[in-house]
């Protein structure tokens, strides 16, 4: 978001020494958006920040002036609201606090050189700001303040440190941020993580409650300090008991809470010198509804996969008031078994990218977790099978058995006394891992290494290999293990060296490097070392995968399996998926003419198997091909070519070939469910694209006009022989009624009854039908009672079902498949 407003000058550079800090280019994510407004920190001399607003609506007028804007001025000491004034004139901000147009700055309790970043934590329950030049954070409750001073961060020498919500661990606890380097240091940007642990903690048993619930509170005192007393909304929670440094609680909403009101009120745990606070949602319950819509458990996986997940409320989300956090889910993430982030979305539709090439072969248990503004959040988890294929020599590779699949480890030497092995069952890909061991000498690197002999020098090299760090830890310590890779020149020197830090995975090490003038050999050096003396009994380091190539040389094939379809003016090209872990994007190039050149059309991820053109006018002929791209950029050879008309199949002439389906392309392709009662040939196929076969749900039109076509994009298709496109309950001229009726029920006082439904869904009311009986044909006598009341049951049943079938369905904007058309 960026505001652009040429009056919106609010100072003069020399200004009586009222401007702003020079130069002041820090106000990129101190700018919010709330609800129908866009909150702006602006700094005054050196820092002291206020605080201005704009509304949605002023923001995209044509012309806009500094009427439109607002400033806050204050607290209703009465009602808790903000005080905000009307317009602004140029200069204002940096006027004097005795000028009669002083705009009050924020109270902080230090003062601030010049925001940063401002964020809502959930770990916190607070606003978080940081400062651009001083190593300072500050909380507060509400989003003007009072920001008090948390902690400072050990980041010397470092500064504008950016925030962002989605870059925490522990739903906030940790806070990962950027900072830049001042040029006197290393100059450039850097990654950072703040940890803050609290002295007390409080896990709730949930995060929404509503009346008669009982809610469980575990309070950790982590400062050892006197006795824990717990509050909900100001009323003491009943201490039920205590284990170590952890106190239960126990209690019971009585709906009191918040005056009655729905919203949030604190949770508070306090031991006399520390207290702690979190957000509860009383008076209603407005929890996360999670599911993995594209994978079910046991599915069978490799290469690079998306998981798609459905994530969303209850309920609408609640409004907290002006000055607290919006609630919404800040994101959906990914993690294995080792705990590690995978991937994280923060946007819907939540699609989660897997790279299965991290995992050996079997099945693994995944977990996506989905966390909102309130701390709040919901975990489901997925088990798959990985199943990579072998992966094929690199073509050449300098490095001997760089695989690992010769049985003995003659190619590796051993350096400083390692123990050195070849393993099965825990490899990377292929049957065997080369397996380092060192058995625990502190700061001691061991391991293997290679000569690289025969290079004439100057060579430009790229070196990959994928390392995993295994550590036996004893007495809970903390763990310092590195693995190290170094390449070393005929003298012993250093040309280039990286090290990887432990997780439960393969993670890969690649580096590209200037081979010197002259220098014949290399030595290639893998080795692993534990540096905590009270860290582990030993470290190993298993390595595969190793490649030593010309850094030009691609490390993928080309793609195989191009097809394209054409259909309503548009072009689907779709190939075949790639495994390659090494693999980064593929790009799509086309040619409009026979006599033009190819050109660029679009980058799509390694995981993508189709790419749509159009629409556009292809009445000439038009070509394609594609290239895979590997993670260090280097592209491989051409695919084959395909162009339109040529060999490309036509969507609508009757045959259904090429990469046609029942889905993209049901006009040549519908496989109906009953050959006999729909009409076909009876022969699995409809070559002839019968017209009769064809209905409002796989016509590829929007008969319906809500801008999505056919089943399943469109919510009113239940499947692709639906005849209707109409929402359910909604009645058109074109929707014939179709009633299917229950069996009868009992018969009650000479009559039995039976309901019935239109399963078309064309808005017909429910109807039942009376036939005359003999009491006698059904035993049982008299059952009207029971009768009266499963016929409700079933009624709600079916709406409900319908209902949740309706939501479920819901469309999602993707990237999709061959399979599932345009």
């Amino acid at each position: 978001m960026a505001v652009q407003d040429p009056d919106l000058i609010l100072w003069d550079k020399y200004d009586a020494g009222n401007g702003p800090h020079v130069p002041n280019t820090y106000l990129g994510y101190s700018m919010r958006k709330y609800r129908d407004y866009v909150y702006i920190l602006f700094p005054k001399n050196y820092g002291q920040t206020v605080l201005l607003r704009v509304h949605l609506d002023d923001l995209i007028k044509e012309e806009m002036s500094l009427d439109d804007w607002e400033y806050f001025f204050g607290i209703n000491e009465t009602t808790g609201e903000a005080i905000w004034g009307d317009g602004l004139v140029r200069g204002q901000v940096s006027y004097s606090d005795t000028h009669e147009l002083y705009i009050p700055s924020l109270d902080f309790d230090y003062s601030t050189q010049t925001t940063a970043s401002i964020i809502w934590n959930p770990y916190l329950n607070r606003w978080l700001v940081s400062d651009v030049t001083r190593d300072y954070m500050w909380v507060a409750e509400d989003y003007w303040g009072p920001y008090r001073r948390i902690r400072d961060v050990d980041t010397p020498g470092s500064y504008n440190r950016f925030l962002h919500e989605t870059l925490l661990g522990g739903n906030g606890r940790e806070v990962y941020y950027a900072a830049a380097q001042y040029p006197s240091q290393r100059y450039g940007t850097y990654f950072y993580v703040a940890d803050f642990e609290e002295p007390i903690e409080i896990s709730l048993s949930q995060k929404s409650a509503i009346e008669g619930d009982v809610l469980e509170m575990v309070v950790a005192d982590n400062s050892g300090g006197g006795q824990i007393d717990a509050f909900v909304d100001g009323n003491p929670a009943e201490f039920v008991s205590s284990e170590g440094n952890e106190h239960l609680f126990s209690y019971t909403l009585s709906r009191d809470e918040n005056s009655g009101e729905e919203g949030v009120v604190k949770v508070l745990a306090t031991n006399g010198t520390y207290s702690r606070d979190v957000a509860l949602v009383v008076n209603r319950i407005n929890g996360i509804e999670i599911n993995i819509t594209s994978h079910s458990d046991d599915d069978e996986v490799s290469g690079t996969i998306l998981l798609e997940v459905d994530a969303h409320y209850e309920q609408e989300p609640l409004y907290l008031g002006e000055g607290k956090p919006e609630v919404y889910i800040i994101k959906t993430e990914l993690s294995s078994e080792c705990g590690f982030v995978e991937d994280a979305d923060t946007y819907e539709p939540y699609s989660l990218k897997l790279d299965t090439n991290r995992f050996s072969d079997g099945e693994h248990y995944f977990k996506v977790t989905a966390y909102d503004t309130l701390d709040r959040r919901v975990e489901k988890i997925i088990r798959l099978n990985v199943n990579n294929p072998d992966r094929s020599p690199v073509e050449g590779n300098l490095v001997i058995d760089g695989d690992m699949e010769a049985e003995n480890v003659s190619a590796w030497e051993v350096y400083n006394g390692a123990e050195v092995k070849k393993v099965q069952g825990v490899q990377k890909s292929g049957a065997l891992s080369l397996l380092v061991v060192n058995n625990y000498e502190i700061d001691s690197p061991k391991g293997v290494e290679q000569t690289i002999s025969g290079l004439s020098g100057g060579e430009n090299l790229r070196l990959e290999a994928w390392i995993k760090i295994i550590s036996y830890v004893f007495d809970g310590n903390v763990l310092d293990s590195k693995a190290s890779v170094s390449v070393l020149d005929e003298s012993g020197g250093t040309i280039s060296y990286g090290e990887i830090n432990p997780y439960g995975f393969f993670r890969r090490f690649t580096h590209e490097f200037v081979n010197p003038e002259e220098n014949k050999n290399l030595r290639i050096v893998f080795s692993v070392k534990e540096s905590n003396t009270g860290g582990a009994e030993k470290v190993e380091v298993l390595i595969d995968d190793v490649v030593l190539v010309n850094a030009s040389t691609p490390l993928v094939d080309s793609p195989d399996g191009i097809s394209v379809m054409s259909k309503n003016g548009e072009n689907l090209i779709a190939w075949d998926k790639s495994e390659s872990v090494n693999a980064d994007y593929f790009y799509i190039y086309k040619k409009n003419s026979s006599e033009g050149d190819y050109e660029r059309v679009q980058e799509l991820e390694s995981y993508r198997q189709s790419y749509l053109d159009g629409p556009g006018d292809f009445e000439e002929n038009v070509s394609y091909y594609v290239t895979l791209v590997d993670f260090m950029g280097s592209e491989s050879l051409p695919s084959e070519l395909v162009s339109c008309p040529g060999n490309c199949s036509i969507c609508g002439d009757g045959a259904c070939e090429g990469i046609e389906d029942e889905l993209n392309c049901p006009e040549d392709c519908f496989l109906p469910a009953n050959d006999e009662e729909l009409g076909t040939d009876g022969d699995n196929n409809n070559q002839g694209g019968d017209v009769d076969l064809l209905k409002e749900c796989n016509d590829g039109i929007d008969n319906d006009a809500d801008g999505f076509v056919d089943y399943p994009e469109d919510l009113g298709c239940n499947n692709l022989t639906d005849d209707s496109e109409l929402e359910f309950g909604v009645t058109s001229a074109n929707c014939t009624p179709l009633f299917e009726c229950e069996n009868w029920g009992d018969c009650v006082y000479n009559e039995m009854t039976r309901e019935c439904y239109d399963i078309n869904n064309c808005g017909s009311e429910r109807r039942n039908e009376t036939e005359e009986c003999n009491l006698s044909d059904t035993p049982g006598g008299d059952t009207r009672g029971i009768k009266i009341f499963v016929g409700a049951v079933v009624a709600i049943a079916i709406g409900a079902a319908g209902l949740i079938l309706r939501y479920w369905n819901k469309p999602k904007k993707k990237e999709y498949p061959v399979s599932t058309g345009f």
